[in-house]
């Protein structure tokens, strides 16, 4: 089930909010503190576009500096388990993921 939607070349870009979606904090160089249910959702929403239903769950805290990145699990209805790999691109919150 993944292959559909990983063989697209999923890239998913989404945008914090000013109201603070994203909860972010650049706290002295530790990184950006993102808000991993945004983050999980969005993992969640993608895959459901294409018929597929997945549970998600990532670090939390998710904290990266701006261009790291983390993974996320993703699990399938039938417990088959890919990861997401999130990059923080900038300090406002946006990020990537890609299927992997």
């Amino acid at each position: 089930m993944f292959r559909k939607v990983a063989g697209l070349a999923l890239i998913i870009t989404l945008a914090a909010s000013t109201a603070g979606c994203a909860m972010l904090l650049e706290n002295l160089g530790g990184g950006v503190n993102m808000d991993p249910n945004i983050i999980e959702q969005n993992i969640i929403d993608t895959y459901a576009k294409s018929s597929v239903n997945v549970s998600v769950e990532c670090p939390d805290p998710f904290v990266a500096k701006v261009g790291e990145s983390r993974n996320c699990l993703v699990t399938d209805e039938y417990g088959t388990t890919a990861m997401a790999k999130v990059t923080v691109e900038n300090a406002d919150g946006v990020f990537t993921w890609v299927a992997e």
